[in-house]
């Protein structure tokens, strides 16, 4: 019962209170106190009154995240990338299923720099919602930075998986093919990029790589301190 965790213990004393009226008016009906229509009434007007008390702190808390993520938004924007930290772990502490949450936390650790504790920002986020493409997409960029490349492979394999429309992967899976030397693969990436493009100008960014693309390994590492043209990454909300 991951909502009455979150209601705090005083309240989940109250809310087993409230539980167990129906048991204590069906005693007072084997006792004969009250007749039977009595105990069924009162039985029911009870748990009706545990629902709504217990639909209006789920509504409250959703009220008090919603606050506490404005509030860490106005502190990322100020730059304070320690003090959002510290309210996205208050937010995650009180809602174990806040992937945004987890993703602002990681965004705040990039930057930092921290890629790090980024990339276990990320996947915590990642447990928390798998079939997320931009969470994924963070946390391959991450993994790419720390020269991660296979974990960074998989990051930007699994985002095609879950949505082949989803252009920046197909750049990164092609830098990292052309990297390694497998020009076949580097090619179908980008390729794969082209087909789904729209954008003349970025077309011809990568027809430009397809065409450099060679059948050894690159002799130039890849550049970490860039991302790929038209990759913007901010906190998702």
């Amino acid at each position: 019962m991951p909502a009455l965790k979150r209601l705090g213990l005083v309240k989940v004393l109250y809310f087993l209170l409230l539980l167990l009226i129906p048991a204590v008016l069906i005693f007072l009906y084997v006792d004969k106190t009250i007749d039977l229509a009595s105990c069924i009434v009162l039985s029911i007007a009870s748990l009706v009154f545990f629902g709504l008390n217990l639909h209006d702190q789920k509504k409250i808390l959703i009220m008090k995240e919603k606050k506490m993520m404005e509030k860490a938004e106005v502190l990322i924007q100020k730059r304070e990338w320690n003090q959002a930290i510290q309210l996205f772990n208050e937010i995650i502490l009180m809602n174990s299923h806040s992937y945004k949450a987890a993703m602002g936390k990681g965004y705040c650790f990039r930057q930092k720099t921290d890629y790090i504790a980024a990339i276990d920002s990320y996947k915590q986020a990642v447990k928390m919602k798998k079939d997320v493409p931009e969470i994924h997409f963070l946390l391959g960029i991450c993994y790419f930075k720390e020269r991660m490349m296979k974990e960074s492979l998989t990051s930007f394999e699994t985002i095609i998986a879950l949505n082949p429309d989803y252009l920046d992967a197909y750049i990164f899976l092609g830098d990292l093919h052309q990297f390694w030397g497998d020009a076949d693969l580097a090619k179908k990436y980008y390729k794969g990029y082209l087909s789904r493009c729209n954008d003349d100008k970025m077309k011809a960014t990568i027809e430009e790589k397809v065409n450099s693309v060679s059948n050894g390994p690159d002799t130039e590492e890849l550049e970490y301190d860039k991302e790929p043209a038209g990759i913007s990454i901010e906190i998702q909300n």
